[in-house]
């Protein structure tokens, strides 16, 4: 919990500034609210009901979308799982294909760019101020840089190096945790899948 409530959650809810009650283990809620979603579906200044797993909303609505689809101030419509509206709007994207306040063309599926440049990236490389290179699926740059993480990695404001799907840092680092690790100004080691931490270890 970050500046909010919860109750009765399961291993891996997150919640800041706002409320989550009865979510399954992985849902995600910023200054938003989610109600019987599924695992992984997060909102942020939105809301979304019924939708699939992994389902992204940033302040707009999406309905019916297929796994993964995301919507930032904009609606997508019959896309394709994994794409990604900021600001704009796409039509027949490849899954996953991110455009935030720039343009990409003939990106690999799931190339994620935010004020910044990507090039050949495989399947979810992800940029946020940054640059990243020959990163395998799902990998994920806050104003920091990574280099060979594997599927899902996530980076803010740190580095990490050899994790395994879907670990996740803030502001701190992790080393050989499994999927789903959180971390948020501090360390864990050895944890399992959806450990939180905040501003603290455990």
């Amino acid at each position: 919990m970050v500046d909010g409530q919860t109750d009765g959650h399961r291993t891996g809810d997150l919640m800041v500034d706002e409320q989550t009650d009865e979510h399954r283990t992985g849902d995600l809620m910023v200054d938003g609210q989610t109600d019987e979603h599924r695992t992984g579906d997060l909102l942020l200044d939105g809301q979304t009901d019924g939708h699939r797993t992994g389902d992204l909303m940033v302040d707009g609505q999406t309905d019916g979308h297929r796994s993964g689809d995301l919507m930032v101030d904009g609606q997508t419509d019959e896309h394709r799982t994994g794409d990604l509206m900021v600001d704009g709007q796409t039509d027949e994207h490849r899954t996953g294909d991110l455009t935030v306040d720039r343009q990409t063309d003939g990106h690999l599926t799931g190339d994620l760019m935010v004020d910044g440049q990507t090039d050949g990236h495989r399947t979810g490389g992800l940029m946020v101020d940054g640059q990243t290179d020959g990163h395998r699926t799902g990998d994920l740059m806050v104003d920091e840089q990574t280099d060979e993480h594997r599927t899902g990695d996530l980076l803010v404001d740190g580095q990490t190096d050899g994790h395994r799907t879907g670990d996740l840092m803030v502001d701190g680092q992790t080393d050989g945790h499994q999927t789903g690790d959180l971390m948020v100004d501090g360390q864990t080691d050895g944890h399992r899948t959806g450990d939180l931490m905040v501003d603290g270890q455990g």
